[in-house]
């Protein structure tokens, strides 16, 4: 499973890459891993959300949302304090 998540990353930035389109390589990890997840347990004969815990992937998620929101509100503070007088 393990490689078959690397493989998808490695497939889907290369994709994007030739594209030109912008692509974060975490979120390409955490979607190639829910993907597994949700394929091993299919695979399984399982219902394909069960392979996944829906809790801690929603909290990847708001820290994926918020980490650029918080930066960039701690952004003028770092600047304005780092500035030469």
């Amino acid at each position: 499973m393990v490689f078959a998540l690397l493989i998808a990353a490695i497939i889907w930035n290369l994709g994007t890459w030739w594209l030109g389109l912008p692509a974060s390589s975490s979120h390409t990890l955490i979607g190639s891993i829910i993907g597994v997840g949700v394929a091993n347990a299919l695979m399984h004969g399982r219902d394909g959300t069960s392979g996944v815990d829906w809790g801690q992937a929603t909290k990847v998620g708001y820290s994926l949302l918020l980490s650029p929101m918080v930066a960039s509100a701690a952004l003028p503070c770092c600047c304005w304090r780092c500035a030469p007088s």
